[in-house]
């Protein structure tokens, strides 16, 4: 098993131990790779009166993501931390109508890092999206907060 493997299978155990709200979404870390954290959610257990994909189903896998790949990357260098989910903004394009597929780069982790060396603390954005049969159906911006511990 390859180090991101491993430490998504550690980040799939995390989460079922200490964010009970995963269980219900049925949300899984599936890869890890280049920075980039992707994972899934079944339709089923997470539909609304009208049989699509509930929007607070979307908002939460989508800050669970983003969450995720901030783990993940202070797990790749030995660090721990706080992770803080400050606030968010969150557009739907498509209505979700299956099992979905969720993406969050951290395409700023240096700028990131260098921070929490600097002052142990750091604050950004991440974007998450969602796709549903190769189309994207919605977008998430969120603001982290990060702080050395």
């Amino acid at each position: 098993m390859t180090q991101a493997a491993d430490a998504v299978q550690r980040l799939n155990a995390l989460w079922a131990q200490d964010f009970p709200l995963t269980h219900a979404l049925g949300i899984k870390a599936v890869r890890f790779e280049e920075d980039s954290l992707h994972c899934t959610m079944p339709l089923s257990g997470n539909t609304n009166t009208h049989q699509t994909l509930f929007a607070g189903s979307l908002y939460s896998a989508q800050a669970l993501t983003a969450w995720g790949v901030i783990w993940l990357a202070l797990d790749q260098q030995n660090l721990s931390a706080s992770i803080i989910h400050a606030s968010a903004q969150i557009d739907f394009t498509a209505t979700v109508t299956s099992d979905v597929a969720l993406s969050c780069s951290f395409g700023n982790r240096r700028l990131v890092f260098d921070q929490l060396q600097e002052n142990g603390k750091a604050r950004f954005d991440l974007q998450t999206e969602i796709h549903q049969q190769q189309q994207l159906a919605c977008r998430f911006s969120g603001n982290y907060a990060v702080r050395l511990g």
